[in-house]
């Protein structure tokens, strides 16, 4: 029986070193035999679980980890065996770090790239232990876009040591490369991270987020979900298949998926040993109640800046005076976050939240 499924993620928890902010699931120096053991259990769950896809994939994800460390054998033989499930027109993304975009990726059936930049401040990077080459990224850049390859830039703002001044260098550079599409998250960290009382307060972060704001909508992008802007129509459908519930398959250890329909999730363990030797066990397995639905559609249509949530889910629900203080509006049937109830978003859905 069919699940009608059109969007997939592969998770590749490979990378050359643990970044400490991280909160991913990935593993630091991989043998090789363990990364193609690992893509042998991906493949023999993808062949288990395929008759749930309805051919072609709209959205197809690799991310990690860093999947380009796979290798080209190991690459191949996951796109080779996606790829009868596929067309012309299935957003093909991966996920890379500046410094692990080599040549032979160009090779890839790729037409989306997400580049994870953090910032282009080399001594905010050296905080944060991370280290690439700008010069080699600008050229990585324009190779990509070269290549008719969508490219999507990843930032981060609140970083240790950084204010509106080195904030303005990462919206320079956006302004000068155009990506298609542009993420920036919130820098959050455990209370003992290392430079924890070098980033940002709250006030400050505040003030970052409505720079990037206004500097991104000047630049001609659309805020369309609560951390990520696009170009036009350039929005990145793969995780609008998230926010908008609908069904998905998650390949790998720690990876999620969601049956929309039959109201199920399901989820792997952060366990690499265990995935290879069994990837078809789940560490846990959940069918939502009603409560449970309701809750995600508030808080996952929340994020949706231009769609939202329709007003009558909100019945018996004291949203009125998010209204008032001018931190959600009513339009059209649907409660939308407004500029100043971006910020508070977990403040509004903590309140809202059965």
């Amino acid at each position: 029986m069919t699940a009608n499924i059109k969007h997939l993620y592969i998770h590749i928890p490979f990378c050359r070193s643990k970044c400490p902010y991280c909160d991913f699931f990935s593993i630091p120096n991989a043998s090789e035999d363990k990364k193609s053991s690992y893509i042998a259990a991906v493949i023999r769950e993808f062949a288990h679980l395929s008759k749930l896809i309805a051919a072609p994939l709209e959205t197809v994800y690799l991310g990690g980890g860093s999947p380009i460390l796979l290798g080209q054998r190991n690459l191949s033989l996951i796109l080779d065996a996606i790829s009868p499930f596929t067309d012309p027109n299935t957003e093909k993304s991966i996920e890379l770090n500046p410094e692990h975009v080599e040549e032979k990726m160009f090779s890839f059936d790729f037409n989306r790239v997400s580049l994870g930049v953090q910032t282009v401040d080399l001594n905010i990077l050296k905080k944060i232990k991370r280290k690439y080459d700008l010069d080699k990224l600008i050229q990585n850049i324009k190779r990509i876009k070269q290549e008719n390859i969508s490219l999507s830039l990843d930032f981060m703002f609140g970083l240790p040591g950084q204010g509106l001044k080195e904030l303005k260098r990462d919206l320079d550079f956006i302004d000068e490369h155009r990506p298609d599409h542009v993420s920036f998250y919130l820098f959050t960290v455990p209370r003992d991270y290392e430079y924890v009382y070098e980033c940002a307060p709250d006030e400050l972060a505040e003030k970052m987020f409505h720079m990037i704001h206004n500097s991104m909508l000047k630049l001609g992008y659309g805020h369309y979900e609560i951390s990520n802007y696009s170009l036009k129509s350039k929005e990145c459908r793969h995780n609008m298949a998230y926010w908008e519930r609908k069904s998905y398959l998650g390949l790998g250890a720690a990876a999620h998926s969601f049956l929309s329909d039959r109201k199920q999730r399901s989820w792997h363990a952060k366990d690499v040993e265990a995935y290879i030797k069994d990837p078809f066990s789940y560490e846990a397995q959940e069918t939502l109640d009603s409560k449970m639905e309701l809750n995600e559609k508030i808080m996952l249509g929340l994020r949706l800046l231009d769609i939202g949530v329709e007003e009558t889910l909100l019945d018996g629900k004291d949203y009125l005076q998010f209204i008032k203080k001018g931190l959600i509006r009513a339009n059209n049937g649907q409660i939308l976050l407004t500029e100043n109830g971006i910020p508070l978003l977990d403040c509004i859905t903590a309140e809202l939240l059965s």
